[in-house]
């Protein structure tokens, strides 16, 4: 879906974007964008999910995508199973056009560390404040970083450059980042706002991963949505 471009460029970009940022976010910075470079550049569509900030009372300065994603994010299973299957069930709806039917066993009972390895090193990640918080987000130090770095947010967007994003929690605080408008807004079927930028990129405003809705209306809100625009009777 995306254009023909220079990922190596891209990626080498990055990095020096986000070295330059740590410069100006101290110690406590923590790296994040595309999990794995070689299957990113593979994956059609490309998806990034962008959140709030990282849940690490010990006070950051790691790399998501290395130290965690890649690795199958061991130990925190509830959000990234959710992730997982945003993922699979993207992918599967892209490849074949149609939603796919809803097995526990193929959704649920079957997500595990390996699992979650296998599809997350296939997207990428960007939360909008780089510096940790806990386990319940603040949202006033997340616009607030998120203003204040909000050139950098979106020079990072602009480098990843994906075809589908999903906020988790996020929509209204992304859209200010990227110069969109609430009226920018539209509405599918099923109550999921979503927008099409002018380069045809897809955002949904979509639930956190983390929260405590099942799991198939998370999961199936985002399929019929993306079905809805793609794909139009």
């Amino acid at each position: 879906m995306s254009n023909s471009i220079n990922w190596e460029q891209n990626f080498k970009e990055h990095e020096k974007l986000l070295e330059d940022w740590k410069k100006s976010c101290g110690d406590s910075f923590v790296k994040d964008g595309v999990v794995n470079n070689e299957e990113y550049k593979k994956s059609n569509p490309k998806i990034l999910i962008v959140l709030k900030e990282v849940n690490d009372p010990e006070g950051g300065g790691w790399d998501l995508r290395k130290d965690f994603l890649s690795k199958g994010a061991p130990r925190y299973g509830f959000a990234w199973n959710n992730v997982t299957r945003w993922i699979n069930g993207i992918n599967y709806l892209i490849n074949y056009k149609k939603i796919p039917l809803y097995y526990k066993e193929n959704f649920e009972e079957s997500y595990n560390e390996e699992y979650r390895k296998f599809f997350l090193n296939k997207i990428a990640v960007m939360n909008l404040k780089k510096t940790p918080g806990k386990s319940s987000s603040n949202i006033e130090e997340i616009e607030r970083f998120a203003e204040s770095n909000s050139d950098f947010l979106k020079r990072q967007f602009e480098l990843i450059n994906p075809d589908i994003v999903i906020c988790g929690g996020t929509g209204e605080i992304f859209k200010k980042i990227i110069g969109l408008k609430d009226e920018d807004w539209e509405r599918s079927i099923r109550g999921e706002y979503y927008l099409k930028t002018s380069d045809n990129k897809l955002i949904l405003h979509h639930y956190h991963p983390g929260a405590r809705i099942a799991s198939n209306l998370l999961l199936y809100s985002i399929l019929d949505t993306i079905y809805e625009v793609y794909y139009p009777i």
